[in-house]
């Protein structure tokens, strides 16, 4: 699908849906899980995080939309990396994820700390493809805190994650 190369407007694009594929929508939390807790998931962790399903499409729904905008206003193909700062973000800000058990204090203590974790695997990742061998570290309770409590934009989050990544 390449968009006219004359043209910004946005009538010139194709048509965004109201809801996304949900093969589209399963496949990108496919990989959002690996990225998370790798191949194999601990079944006594999953049975304590519960997840709204609608919540978790609107995140993807959101991070596709915020592709296309860049897409077309900006010309700028969005980095594997951005898309992940954004489902930290939307994440952050949708709470998708819920404690099933009285262990966990809140929602909020789930998703920051899910979001730490994505934020933190995905630089791990990408500074390793990028040939940077040498470890980050990034204090958990301090990152998290601050995706908790702190009022993150997007555009902050992006801009984390690719310091991370080039530090």
């Amino acid at each position: 699908m390449e968009p006219p190369k004359e043209s910004r407007n946005v009538k010139d694009y194709p048509y965004f849906p109201k809801t996304l594929d949900m093969n589209f929508v399963n496949d990108k939390l496919v990989l959002l899980r690996r990225l998370l807790w790798g191949d194999q998931v601990n079944p006594m962790l999953a049975a304590k995080i519960g997840v709204y399903k609608n919540s978790l499409s609107e995140t993807v729904e959101m991070v596709e939309r915020r592709r296309i905008y860049l897409h077309i206003f900006h010309r700028i193909e969005m980095s594997q990396y951005n898309e992940i700062a954004l489902y930290c973000f939307w994440i952050l800000k949708f709470q998708p994820f819920f404690p099933t058990d009285g262990n966990i204090k809140t929602a909020s203590d789930i998703n920051a700390f899910i979001a730490y974790r994505l934020l933190s695997s995905c630089v791990r990742v990408t500074r390793r493809k990028n040939g940077k061998m040498n470890p980050i570290s990034l204090k958990m309770d301090v990152v998290i805190h601050a995706l908790r409590y702190q009022d993150i934009s997007k555009e902050s989050i992006m801009l984390l994650m690719a310091s991370l990544i080039e530090a």
